[in-house]
């Protein structure tokens, strides 16, 4: 129950991934988190990390894009990119719905 309470990461994906948008495929290295966020009586699981490419040019495109993460075994998610640190080809990402890496 500490875990629920604190808000600690439950589950993680640490690896390759693909990230697809209406303008092609971009391959990227993925640090996701799975986290319980207990809303009232019920657990919500949501999942956040960030992503990173070779450059900065690629994650721009990600980030003015609708985006799926597809993992090396093709379970796909959808996220919401945040803002490009500029100069790291990293981006934080939010996922929505079900994470790709969700085992349940």
């Amino acid at each position: 129950m500490d875990d629920i309470e604190d808000n600690q990461p439950t589950e993680a994906y640490i690896g390759p991934a693909t990230v697809v948008t209406s303008s092609g495929s971009l391959p990227v290295e993925a640090e996701l988190f799975i986290r319980n966020d207990p809303t009232g009586t019920t657990v919500l699981r949501t999942w956040s990390g960030h992503l990173e490419a070779d450059t900065d040019v690629n994650m721009f495109a990600v980030a003015t894009s609708p985006c799926t993460l597809r993992l090396p075994d093709g379970r796909e998610g959808t996220f919401t990119p945040g803002a490009v640190t500029v100069g790291t080809g990293v981006i934080p990402v939010t996922g929505r719905g079900l994470a790709p890496f969700d085992p349940r």
